[in-house]
């Protein structure tokens, strides 16, 4: 998918978040701790600075007449929110490949219908 894909209003919203800066590994880390707190700023600060984590995996899907942008960035949203609800580094997988593989899963179940 690439963004001349989509319509005027899904790019503009695809832009907006591209451009939200990268957070440092330890703020993600201070976040994640304080998502687990269930401190709802901290869970908003770390979705918008990775939300782009979504268009990454979409620029790797071809257009389909099966499947609408909506559908995959629904699917890709819910994905990344559970990856950060349920992300842990005891697991020693870094933060962004744990969110990137999760993301991924949603997506990948949205286009092939399973759930």
């Amino acid at each position: 998918m690439k963004i001349q894909d989509l319509n005027q209003k899904e790019q503009d919203y695809v832009i907006k978040y591209l451009k939200v800066p990268d957070l440092p590994p330890e703020e993600e880390y201070r976040l994640i701790l304080e998502v687990k707190r269930n401190n709802i700023e901290a869970k908003k600060k770390i979705l918008e600075a990775n939300i782009k984590l979504i268009w990454k995996i979409l620029e790797e899907i071809e257009p389909s007449e099966k499947y609408s942008f909506e559908l995959l960035w629904q699917a890709g949203n819910n994905g990344l929110f559970k990856a950060i609800v349920n992300y842990s580094s005891d697991n020693n997988i870094p933060l962004k490949r744990f969110l990137l593989n999760v993301i991924k899963e949603h997506i990948t179940r949205a286009i092939t219908g399973s759930h």
